[in-house]
Parts: structure tokens; sequence; C-alpha cells
């Protein structure tokens, strides 16, 4: 589904990762009240996994949608509607796992 993706937003595999942690970041930055909050849901992996795997189900939505226009959708439409199927990402978040986040111990605090 992947390769699919990035054909579909003619984009390569480094820029579809940096959209990815741009994505990823602005969701923890929403979600966060100062940096060292900020910083513990970052380094969250549990987190971050299941983000990516909600993620994952919006991009495959995309995909199914935008695969009928096969390469004849711009590049810029495709992005467009990319960032409009995935804007629901903003509003999913797991209680559980930012809590956890939150109870990681700063490594400032550690020394």
């Amino acid at each position: 589904m992947k390769k699919q993706l990035l054909i579909i937003l003619k984009i390569y595999s480094h820029e579809y990762e940096l959209k990815v942690l741009d994505l990823y970041t602005a969701w923890c930055a929403k979600r966060s009240k100062n940096q060292q909050q900020l910083q513990k849901l970052l380094i969250c992996s549990a987190l971050f996994n299941w983000w990516y795997r909600e993620l994952e189900s919006l991009e495959a939505n995309f995909v199914k949608h935008a695969d009928v226009f096969g390469t004849s959708i711009s590049k810029e439409v495709a992005e467009s509607y990319y960032n409009e199927i995935i804007a629901d990402i903003h509003n999913v978040f797991s209680k559980s796992l930012i809590k956890k986040a939150n109870d990681i111990h700063s490594i400032t605090a550690q020394n």
C-alpha cells in the first residue's frame, strides 16, 4: 500500500517519512502543555506505533479512493486530497498511551 501511496502522491519515500514526522510532531504538540510534555510524547514508541496505525488506516482510505485516477491526478490535487482525508488524524487520541508517555521520566529529572 505504501508504494501505491507514494505513486499517487508522486513523492519519494524520504519525503513521505518527513511528512509523517511533521504530522506526528504537530499531533503531539496539540496534546502537550509544554516542551517537556511534548518531548515525552514524541519519544514514546507505543504512542507513535498506535498513531501510525491510525494514519495507515486513513491512508488506505485515501489510496482506495484516489487509485481510480491512476497517474492522471496531479501532484497538487493528490496532496490536497490526501491532506483532506488524513485530517481526521488530529481528532484521534489514546488517553491511556498519552498517560503512559507522560509517566516517562525525563532525562533532566534523572540527572
